[in-house]
């Protein structure tokens, strides 16, 4: 399974609180630098992105997006929303809640 999100899909806040050296996302990196041409740069996406539609939003839509964008740059940034409050359990006498945080996480680069 790959952690790339599809359109609609959406990701769970923790996942990605602590992404910004996660090794898909330096795979966008590797594919920026080195380019699709290479040959351990595509032996690293056949492993990671099993489904064929991710190596294609791979290469026509993010690889494009960083191809100018600074090296020194995360290429995500965390957006967080107010804890969202909801019932876990009600019994005779008390309610309990349960806190869920939320947040997006927004890829940067040129949106072309």
């Amino acid at each position: 399974m790959s952690s790339i999100p599809r359109k609609g899909e959406t990701p769970n806040f923790t996942k990605y609180l602590n992404n910004q050296n996660h090794p898909k996302l330096q795979l966008i990196q590797m594919g920026v630098h080195r380019g699709a041409n290479d040959g351990y740069t595509m032996e690293m996406y056949r492993w990671w992105f099993i489904e064929e539609d991710l190596l294609d939003k791979m290469f026509n839509i993010l690889i494009p997006r960083f191809k100018d964008y600074p090296i020194d740059k995360p290429y995500t940034e965390l957006y967080r929303f107010p804890t969202v409050r909801m019932k876990s359990a009600v019994t005779k006498n008390n309610t309990f809640w349960k806190h869920y945080p939320i947040g997006v996480l927004e890829l940067k680069g040129k949106n072309e």
